[in-house]
């Protein structure tokens, strides 16, 4: 189904089973390439190979020099903090303010979330964002109004989204804060370049009904050195950019 085309947009919208928010783990599993690197002095036979190799995959360490890692050597305490300050996780949240939406494909920005990669640079680690949305129809002209919203980058493009969610606005009461408010989440992991600054907003829009909505959305992010398996992957239906490869089902 073309995501650009109109008609397959609005039977998009149609199907109740769109609604449901997209769980992330029960997609199926695409590896993640990771920029992996062989030390000349860990061989596949050593026991640790898989562990040394998943540790440098993530920027925790990138070995003694001249591409060895000097496994029997001893670690000091410099290092130690480094190896642990590299894998540790990070977390970062802001709330952001009340927008009224446009009407879709127009989407706008209910806030942004920035946080630090750690590791060294030539790695990959991942990022997990969730946002919490709230609505409320601050206009009931033709409404209950539908609103979409979903996490994704500072372009806004919302056919490389990392997911996103649907569902319909309450209307039983127009003022805020004393009721018709309706709340719902979207979530994703993203594979991102260690020692770099990532920036993920929540976009939204309406779509449906001709009334006015407010939205405003709470981001949370937090870094993981390791994908779901130890290593660099992911056992998600996503592409090395950390978007979908299809539209989710």
């Amino acid at each position: 189904m073309d995501p650009s085309s109109e008609q397959a947009r609005r039977r998009w919208y149609k199907r109740p089973s769109r609604i449901i928010p997209v769980v992330f783990a029960m997609a199926l599993a695409i590896a993640v390439p990771v920029a992996w690197a062989t030390f000349i002095d860990v061989p596949p036979s050593n026991p640790f190979y898989n562990d040394i190799n998943a540790i440098q995959g993530a920027g925790v360490t990138q070995g003694c020099g001249g591409g060895n890692f000097c496994p029997n050597d001893n670690i000091t305490r410099q290092a130690e903090a480094a190896f642990v300050h590299r894998a540790a996780p990070r977390a970062a949240y802001v709330q952001g303010d009340e927008v009224t939406l446009d009407t879709y494909p127009t989407v706008d920005d209910l806030g942004s979330v920035t946080i630090q990669i750690g590791g060294t640079t030539g790695g990959t680690q991942f990022v997990k964002v969730d946002a919490a949305v709230t609505t409320v129809i601050s206009s009931a002209t033709g409404c209950p109004c539908r609103s979409l919203y979903y996490i994704g980058d500072s372009s806004g493009d919302q056919f490389s989204y990392f997911h996103w969610n649907m569902n319909d606005t309450v209307a039983t009461d127009v003022t805020f804060g004393t009721g018709g408010l309706q709340t719902g989440s979207a979530t994703a992991v993203i594979p991102v370049p260690t020692g770099t600054t990532q920036t993920f907003h929540a976009w939204a829009a309406t779509s449906g009904g001709t009334g006015s909505v407010d939205a405003y959305a709470e981001l949370t992010a937090a870094t993981a050195p390791f994908g779901s398996t130890g290593a660099g992957t992911l056992d998600k239906k996503i592409d090395s950019a950390g978007k979908f490869a299809t539209r989710p089902k």
